[in-house]
């Protein structure tokens, strides 16, 4: 993931819900050449509304010069596919970083995913192991949800107690 920070490509980084895409895709940005702009996320089920061609327009020009997340671009439904490919046509002034838990060419072959769209979404490819074969990022996961969860919220941030967090490691991933 840091190698690519330092590339303006566009990056696709699929994998399992839980397992840190979110995490990677700021990483991400944080380390690029764009990380002194903003970092916007995208919901891609919001752009499936009659509005969601606007709702990206808006967003495009918000996260201008820095990135733009695309969460989980395997809920975008064809006539949204069909609009975000065709902005794509044009440059963008934002790094896209997208995001998905389900194998990507697969919902190409099963004619779910547009694959030109594919195409433009994806200059670099990460793939995420599923926690149970990261033991050791459950911690760190736990740790960045918590705190996430509590900035979102407006509280202080709260410890996780190590009964907690034995708790998550024993959890069959």
């Amino acid at each position: 993931a840091c190698s690519m920070a330092e590339m303006d490509a566009s990056v696709l980084i699929q994998g399992a819900t839980g397992t840190g895409k979110n995490l990677i895709a700021r990483l991400i940005h944080a380390r690029g050449n764009r990380s002194q702009h903003p970092l916007v996320t995208l919901p891609c089920r919001l752009y499936n509304y009659p509005d969601g061609l606007e709702h990206i327009m808006e967003r495009l020009d918000e996260a201008s010069n820095g990135s733009l997340i695309l969460e989980d671009i395997d809920e975008l439904q064809p006539a949204a596919q069909a609009h975000l490919k065709n902005l794509l046509q044009q440059p963008v002034a934002c790094r896209l970083i997208s995001l998905t838990c389900k194998d990507p060419d697969k919902l190409v072959s099963q004619g779910i995913l547009s694959a030109t769209l594919l195409d433009q979404l994806r200059d670099c490819h990460i793939s995420l192991p599923n926690l149970a074969d990261r033991n050791k990022d459950i911690e760190l996961l736990a740790r960045y949800y918590c705190r996430l969860l509590c900035n979102n919220v407006g509280t202080p941030e709260k410890q996780l107690s190590p009964e907690y967090l034995e708790l998550l490691h024993l959890y069959c991933w």
